[in-house]
């Protein structure tokens, strides 16, 4: 087809004068702007590309008279011109374009979706979404990192190559840069990981995150690991109590299941200590660990 730059900057009404001259002058110009305003209001028109196809080629089929032969040809040609253009032209209509939304800046972006819903976009990160069907379906593409403030309504949906996220009203934060990392902030959601089998709810100030075989979660003021390495384990202890630890001589490659509670340093100690035949001892805020 000829000219096709022409027909998208008219589509989106970025074509210039001198540009719209020469695009007037195309054979298929008035039934465009019939098409085009026909389906001008509609979100999803209903359009049987097949039949119109076939009708356009059928008004003026070509005859096999030699001394007619160029001028059917010309004819045929222009149809088919006609016809490719006028299925371009509905498919924008018919398969509109996602909105995507892209940060490679040191600050944040934050926006408004169409409901009311935002979200604020960290660096290195991409969102995409249907602008034109948001009403019947909420769903985000992500990649990377953001946190989201919902409004309440139909269901909302992050969906990214990690993991998926599903909430009515919240706000929750997704981190799928380094592993899946979920933590919610307000109401209730329901993370699945695609890294893994595993799915949990969590709830305001509850997180969820998975990792290379392994698995965080912070529920219920309790901290559950699954085949999670030691120096994690002791970063998740540390961040809970405030504390520092003081390692000697100790494999911080090793991997342990197991869980605390937040409201009892020296036994969420012992989780660590007991399995793996560690020495202890608490000195304030301070925690020195070695083998025994």
């Amino acid at each position: 087809m000829i000219n096709d730059e022409l027909l998208h900057k008219w589509v989106n009404q970025t074509i210039s004068e001198d540009e719209l001259k020469i695009f007037k002058a195309r054979p298929e110009y008035e039934s465009l702007v019939k098409l085009y305003q026909q389906t001008e209001s509609l979100s999803t028109p209903n359009i049987d590309t097949d039949t119109m196809l076939q009708n356009i080629l059928q008004q003026d089929k070509p005859t096999f008279d030699l001394s007619q032969s160029k001028k059917s040809n010309i004819n045929l040609w222009t149809k088919l011109a006609a016809a490719a253009t006028i299925l371009l032209v509905c498919s924008i209509f018919l398969f509109p374009r996602k909105t995507t939304i892209e940060n490679y800046q040191w600050a944040t972006i934050e926006e408004t979706l169409p409901d009311g819903s935002s979200f604020i976009l960290y660096t290195d990160s991409k969102i995409k979404y249907q602008k034109s069907s948001w009403s019947k379906s909420r769903s985000i593409e992500l990649d990377g990192k953001a946190f989201f403030k919902v409004t309440k309504g139909t269901k909302f949906e992050v969906n990214s190559q990690k993991g998926k996220v599903e909430v009515l009203g919240t706000e929750f934060l997704i981190d799928n840069n380094n592993g899946y990392h979920v933590y919610c902030s307000e109401g209730k959601v329901k993370v699945s990981s695609k890294l893994s089998n595993e799915n949990a709810i969590i709830s305001a100030d509850e997180s969820f995150s998975i990792l290379q075989n392994a698995s965080i979660l912070r529920k219920n003021e309790t901290t559950k690991t699954k085949n999670l390495d030691l120096e994690s384990i002791i970063k998740e202890i540390e961040d809970v109590f405030n504390v520092t630890f003081e390692i000697k001589d100790i494999d911080l490659s090793q991997r342990l299941t197991s869980g605390f509670q937040h409201d009892n340093l020296e036994n969420a100690i012992k989780t660590i200590s007991l399995p793996l035949n560690l020495n202890y001892k608490i000195n304030g805020n301070r925690i020195t660990l070695n083998n025994k």
